[in-house]
């Protein structure tokens, strides 16, 4: 009988142990973290979601506003498709402007502001494709919306890059491509220059933006104007080619840090990668058609084509690719 009491005794005490222990607690919120994921699967291996409290979001994009890329390898399939283009609005995504002139405009409905605060002075990171040997630059433009309509209606503002002033740097440049068939692309410049577009065996298809991909874009032919820099993109061994770095103001350009929160930015006139890496820029680098130095308070618009017109026939064209566009914190 006592030994049956006991028994019975150890069973009710085990059975409140265990019933103690399984307790559901809520869990401790005293380390302060309360960010939120708002990265996608590129960088979660190396950002987790406690990186970015809510008062310091990163912003991106609201709008795509246009998206009309040159003919070039990659038309007519991933990369460079509309759908591509919206990736990076909202967020991180993948697109590929094409060759010399290909572009994209993207809007921002809070403006992204000169601020004397801003790291380095920059007011803004483009993160591009770029590695070692692969610099595929882009040149960017910034707009107000100096009439308050949110359109991108108003004055287009280049921001000058190391190039801008070399005596090999074409403003006022202007390249016509012109479709002949799925197989041939032609095109012509402005400066007595004519040629056939070089294809490669990677890719078979259409190098023509196709109206069944792209409704609003001109079958016969279509034409791009802005500035052209000089390419750097040159065979350092035989069959390895190389596209080298510009100094600063260029997209798609220098390497990405994937260990830097995205709304960190670099030193752009450094070579050192202080922050997130890819390229930042400053809106104190605007300048006006003819060349002259414009103040901005602050933008709703950018405007990022490719920059150089070269290729090789193991890479292909020199395209310029974006994967966020991210004002600082």
């Amino acid at each position: 009988m006592v030994r049956r009491l006991r028994y019975l005794l150890f069973s009710l005490f085990t059975f409140l142990f265990v019933l103690v222990s399984c307790e559901e607690t809520e869990p401790d919120d005293t380390d302060g973290n309360t960010g939120a994921s708002i990265i996608d699967s590129s960088f979660t291996d190396t950002l987790s979601v406690d990186t970015f409290p809510e008062s310091q979001a990163i912003r991106f994009p609201d709008r795509l506003i246009a998206y009309v890329p040159s003919p070039n390898q990659f038309a007519n399939s991933t990369y460079c498709l509309p759908q591509d283009a919206e990736s990076i609005i909202g967020g991180q995504g993948f697109v590929t402007l094409g060759g010399w002139g290909g572009y994209i405009i993207v809007g921002f409905n809070k403006a992204i502001v000169n601020h004397a605060d801003n790291p380095y002075g920059v007011d803004f990171t483009i993160i591009g494709n770029a590695y070692e040997g692969s610099s595929e630059p882009g040149i960017v433009m910034v707009m107000q919306d100096e009439n308050n309509n949110g359109l991108a209606d108003d004055t287009w503002y280049e921001l000058s890059g190391s190039e801008y002033k070399n005596k090999s740097t074409y403003h006022d440049y202007s390249l016509t491509y012109y479709y002949i068939n799925d197989s041939t692309v032609t095109w012509k410049d402005n400066k007595g220059d004519e040629g056939t577009l070089l294809r490669n065996g990677y890719h078979q298809q259409s190098y023509y933006p196709l109206a069944a991909n792209y409704p609003n874009y001109n079958t016969d032919s279509v034409i791009f104007t802005g500035t052209r820099i000089p390419s750097k993109l040159e065979e350092d061994s035989p069959g390895h080619w190389v596209n080298n770095t510009f100094d600063y103001g260029y997209t798609d350009n220098k390497p990405i840090n994937y260990s830097a929160a995205l709304n960190v930015p670099d030193n752009p006139e450094t070579p050192e990668t202080e922050g997130c890496g890819g390229d930042a820029f400053k809106l104190e680098w605007a300048v006006d058609s003819m060349g002259n130095t414009v103040s901005l308070d602050s933008i709703h618009f950018i405007k990022v084509y490719t920059a150089v017109f070269d290729s090789s026939p193991v890479i292909g064209d020199v395209s310029c690719e974006i994967k966020a566009i991210v004002p600082v914190k």
